[in-house]
């Protein structure tokens, strides 16, 4: 009975995903299917083990535990051991079966849609997977402050999550990533920018952006109440604040900038 698995492991040597395509049986896509004119290889030697609970702990009621799984690809021959050098960490894998004899694409179905928790090479090469509730275990912001001064903070803020900034953000505290020189940071990347700043609730002018926080620091901002450094989510006052600050931003809206802020 044939199985399909597709995975996209990330390529470091190219910087793009280097799909693979195995099969238990070796299976070859019509010119009509998506993806067409594929030939998958036959490799699959375990198809699919999977392990999943109800409940989390041995009490009944609460949340679920994320499902875990396995797949065993057969590599006697070494042809497979450059898998090892591509990165299958969170990576997409799909595993398709069909009951048919022969079956066409269109008789497939995705038994699996997940990610592969990690490669283990070998002579048997086992993915190891979980599905995708298992993303949401991980922070969506995993970059934390140095607490080292300047750029990474003050030593309070070690170990702190950097802000992130999503979508259209209004009467947000920045935080004083650099007091010293009045640079507080709203964001951890690119954003679309400032709409608004107050202090202590009056709307201050808001100056140029500078394309780094060098440039920010070292601008000359007398005339405006404030620089910004979009590239960074960073904003750099001309004075002391009466405080607090308070921001309206544009943050990033499905992982892209949303905009240049008017």
């Amino acid at each position: 009975m044939p199985w399909l698995l597709r995975a996209e492991p990330w390529d470091p040597a190219t910087g793009a995903v280097r799909p693979v395509y195995y099969s238990d049986a070796g299976f070859v896509s019509e010119p009509v299917d998506q993806p067409a004119d594929t030939y998958w290889e036959r490799r699959i030697d375990v198809s699919l083990s999977m392990r999943s609970s109800l409940f989390a702990g041995s009490d009944v009621g609460g949340e679920s535990q994320t499902a875990y799984g396995a797949v065993t690809l057969a590599n006697g021959d070494g042809a497979l051991d450059s898998l090892a050098e591509l990165d299958w960490d969170g990576r997409l894998v799909e595993i398709r079966f069909s009951a048919a004899e022969r079956p066409r694409w269109s008789d497939f179905a995705v038994v699996f849609a997940g990610t592969c928790e990690q490669l283990v090479p070998g002579d048997a090469l086992t993915l190891e997977l979980r599905d995708r509730k298992a993303l949401a275990d991980e922070p969506l912001q995993p970059t934390k402050w140095l607490g080292t001064g300047g750029a990474e903070g003050p030593e309070t803020f070690k170990d702190r999550r950097k802000p992130l900034a999503l979508g259209v953000l209004r009467q947000i505290e920045p935080l004083w990533q650099d007091e010293a020189n009045l640079i507080l940071a709203y964001a951890d990347g690119p954003c679309g920018g400032v709409l608004e700043l107050c202090d202590q609730g009056r709307p201050l002018v808001a100056g140029p952006d500078y394309p780094t926080r060098e440039a920010l620091r070292a601008a000359d901002l007398s005339g405006w109440g404030y620089g910004t450094c979009d590239a960074l989510g960073l904003v750099r006052l001309q004075a002391s604040p009466e405080r607090p600050v308070t921001l309206d931003v544009l943050g990033r809206s499905r992982g892209a900038v949303t905009g240049a802020a008017a």
